[in-house]
């Protein structure tokens, strides 16, 4: 009878091992499912800083125009829309470059992931030869895209001058982007 019951026990314990492996494979191509589809879309938004053709009038190149976009979605994210307006109509001479670090991703009720992420920006100085680095915490809402398996950016909110922190106490990083190296300057 004892051997049995070990034998129950030591398959219980397979399947849940089994179980648990599958559920971690799952989380890991899902985190670093949204974590390409964000860097995609930063590398998008760094690339707008040097098209004098992407104004809040008329852009082709917003990115709604991502590859797997859902038809529905408005055509600039809220972070997207402060950005051309800030940049009004200058246009640099070289695009920054922006790194990842996803640091949380969780599913809501209508479907949609939503990721908090730390966001670093190096430009070109204006006033020097060296670069100027910027960094930012944001909440990005992704939805799963048209091609499978992937996701595309919805919406992007910073939290910048907000008080909530929402990476408090500490953040625990899920994914880091390639180093994407530092921007062509002009000199």
């Amino acid at each position: 009878m004892k051997t049995k019951t070990r034998q129950w026990c030591i398959l219980v314990v397979i399947i849940l091992l089994v179980v648990a492996g599958g559920w971690a494979t799952m989380q890991y191509k899902r985190i670093n499912a949204v974590g390409a589809a964000i860097q995609q879309y930063e590398k998008h938004l760094d690339a707008q800083w040097i098209d004098k053709d992407c104004t809040l009038e008329h852009c082709l190149k917003s990115s709604k125009s991502l590859p797997g976009m859902l038809p529905d979605r408005a055509e600039f994210t809220q972070y997207e829309r402060f950005n051309l307006k800030w940049r009004g109509d200058y246009v640099t001479l070289s695009a920054p470059v922006t790194d990842v670090w996803v640091y949380r991703v969780t599913k809501t009720n209508d479907g949609k992931l939503e990721a908090i992420v730390g966001i670093g920006i190096t430009r070109c100085a204006i006033d020097s030869d060296g670069y100027s680095f910027t960094t930012d915490i944001r909440k990005i809402t992704l939805a799963p895209s048209t091609i499978a398996g992937e996701y595309v950016v919805v919406e992007d909110e910073s939290y910048s001058g907000k008080t909530h922190n929402p990476l408090f106490p500490f953040p625990k990083t899920l994914y880091v982007s390639k180093d994407n190296g530092k921007p062509q300057c002009p000199r």
